[in-house]
């Protein structure tokens, strides 16, 4: 079997898909972050309770043939799934947000039981104006060389990369409770012709299989083709997207994970969250690959 080369440098990365220089420098979500935007927050803020982690002997992710593959997509997360259900994967006070611990100086208070996070501190943004959403989960911080990847992966048409990205999000989201349904963005159908794939269905297709989390791909749609969000402040890009999206689908009850791939202020991920809650949806979390470090969702 001939050698893989790395996604992103092109040396030799034997059966992975990233070489290890490479592997090592992805830049991994921050913590400590608000568990409801996934903005980084300052050291100074938290309680001195070590950051949550991934559960002690997570075993590496393998493939249908048993070879580590690391990055590589087809892998098997069943351990990691019956570990969130066993008696031994209980979330500590620390992750429900019950530590107690608040800024006096910045508004941060600890999250309520759902809300985990890194430390369970919601930040003075989302406290003064709550989003949709009600919490985040994010791989990545936006920076190189993940922006590589995902420039390929969405406008050069790479879709081998999908797996790539969608493994580090599934892993991250096998630490938290199961959504009922997994939702990826909806693209517009203008939008869509010219892509020619919708980059968040295809990362959230694997998400979905690994996770065995039911995917709605068609429960939303986009009805307005939108402008560029770049360049625009929060509550521009919260104009720009007023009334973008529509859904018929009864979610009466429902925990709904939405899916893309980036968020930067959040207002995309905000406005489809409000209209799933106005379909019955009893809880919305935000889950991306990459989340810029530079945003808060309010700014």
């Amino acid at each position: 079997m001939l050698p893989h080369t790395c996604a992103l440098c092109g040396a030799n990365a034997s059966m992975q898909s990233l070489c290890t220089n490479c592997s090592a420098d992805l830049p991994l979500s921050p913590t400590p972050a608000c568990p409801v935007c996934a903005i980084s927050l300052p050291d100074s803020n938290i309680c001195p309770t070590p950051a949550r982690s991934v559960p002690a002997g997570f075993p590496p992710l393998r493939s249908d043939h048993g070879e580590t593959r690391g990055l590589r997509p087809a892998y098997d997360l069943s351990w990691a799934i019956a570990h969130r259900k066993s008696e031994s994967f209980r979330a500590t006070s620390h992750e429900t947000g019950s530590c107690g611990i608040v800024c006096p100086t910045r508004g941060l208070r600890p999250a309520t039981s759902h809300e985990t996070g890194s430390c369970g501190i919601v930040c003075g943004a989302c406290l003064k104006e709550p989003p949709a959403f009600d919490h985040t989960l994010a791989a990545f911080s936006y920076g190189f060389p993940i922006d590589r990847l995902l420039h390929a992966f969405k406008y050069a048409g790479d879709l081998s990369l999908a797996g790539i990205l969608a493994e580090p999000l599934a892993r991250l989201a096998v630490e938290h409770p199961k959504p009922d349904l997994l939702l990826p963005m909806p693209l517009h159908p203008v939008r869509l012709r010219e892509r020619g794939f919708n980059q968040s269905l295809e990362i959230a297709k694997p998400v979905s299989r690994w996770l065995d989390i039911p995917l709605a791909a068609d429960a939303c749609q986009r009805k307005r083709d939108t402008p560029p969000q770049a360049g625009l402040k929060w509550r521009e890009r919260r104009r720009n997207v007023r009334g973008a999206f529509a859904c018929d689908l009864d979610l009466n009850g429902k925990k709904v994970a939405v899916l893309d791939d980036v968020m930067t202020t959040g207002a995309t991920l905000n406005e489809i969250s409000r209209i799933l809650k106005s379909r019955g949806a009893s809880e919305v979390s935000a889950w991306v690959i990459a989340r810029t470090p530079a945003e808060s969702p309010r700014r």
